[in-house]
């Protein structure tokens, strides 16, 4: 009998979209923080114009159904996300953009990631608190 290898899931799969999650990323926040959204969950906030926070990446998961991202800065791009296609879309730092479900039964979730040492992973050596930006914009 041969060795078998077995490796273990990478921590994030390639995208759908142009844009891909920097490998020196770590998830830190998860929406919604268990289960998805669906179309009747899903907050309006994601389905009209919005972004992420500076130095924080956003990975939409799609599990079911088809959902609709469009980038509006950026790396601009407008791809239906399904399982299909791997089912992530990849949003940059700061960067405009917004969802539409596609079907009924849409269900998906939302990892924030962020280098360590910066943004929301920022911490003081001190005191170990998380430093946030006083210019607390975007999702994430």
């Amino acid at each position: 009998d041969a060795d078998v290898v077995v490796r273990a899931d990478p921590p994030f799969s390639r995208a759908s979209t142009v844009l891909q999650l920097p490998l020196d990323v770590v998830p830190y926040k998860r929406l919604p923080p268990e289960g998805t959204f669906t179309v009747e969950t899903i907050p309006l906030g994601l389905l009209s114009r919005h972004n992420t926070k500076e130095q924080v990446w956003g990975e939409i998961n799609v599990v079911q159904g088809r959902l609709q991202l469009k980038q509006l800065e950026g790396e601009i791009e407008e791809v239906v996300l399904s399982l299909a296609n791997g089912g992530i879309g990849v949003v940059a730092p700061a960067q405009y953009h917004v969802v539409k479900p596609l079907s009924k039964d849409m269900e998906m979730f939302i990892r924030f990631c962020a280098r360590p040492g910066t943004g929301p992973l920022a911490s003081n050596a001190d005191d170990g608190v998380q430093k946030q930006s006083r210019r607390d914009k975007g999702f994430g």
